[in-house]
């Protein structure tokens, strides 16, 4: 939203997304990565180009996206992660962020994709509560995602931070 301003909006439920398909086109490629073009009256400045988000179109017209179901997210921070039912669904880093943003003192999460489930890495200034932390996440995921399998979650605390080259947080560690 930075480059086009806002490109869509949900109306009662996180999937129903409606396009603002006058402002702009949003199209899918092979592989379900969302590009955007923007659309007006004005030459400069056109914005085209790859999200880099995958996203489960719901309605088209023709190759541009009406109604989106859901955005996953980034392919390079998405998570394979366990239901209930032994199923694998695909849910972006960011979920998580989501949650674990409101627990105080924890300023950084990491993951970990493990064969079976994820590890969540969190740096604190404190000496953490995991079981309150997780009870508090399990909470917020059942919200959202009432068969995740929670189980399948793993909280660790560590003391360092992990940064990729040009200097950000890394999102996912290798195991």
């Amino acid at each position: 939203m930075a480059e086009t301003g806002a490109i869509a909006y949900s109306y009662k439920e996180t999937n129903n997304i409606k396009v603002f398909w006058d402002s702009v086109i949003l199209t899918t490629d092979s592989n379900r990565v969302l590009h955007i073009t923007t659309i007006s009256d004005k030459i400069f400045p056109l914005f085209n180009y790859t999200s880099e988000d995958i996203a489960e179109v719901k309605e088209r017209y023709k190759s541009s996206i009406l109604l989106l179901s859901k955005i996953i997210g980034k392919q390079r921070n998405v998570l394979s992660v366990p239901f209930k039912d032994k199923s694998i669904q695909k849910i972006s880093t960011i979920f998580f962020d989501h949650v674990m943003k409101f627990y105080k003192n924890i300023y950084s999460i990491y993951y970990k994709q493990k064969e079976y489930g994820i590890e969540i890495l969190l740096t604190s200034n404190i000496q953490l509560d995991l079981d309150d932390v997780k009870s508090y996440m399990d909470n917020e995921i059942t919200k959202e995602f009432s068969e995740m399998d929670t189980n399948a979650i793993q909280l660790i605390q560590i003391n360092k931070e992990h940064k990729t080259i040009a200097g950000k947080n890394k999102t996912l560690l290798k195991t």
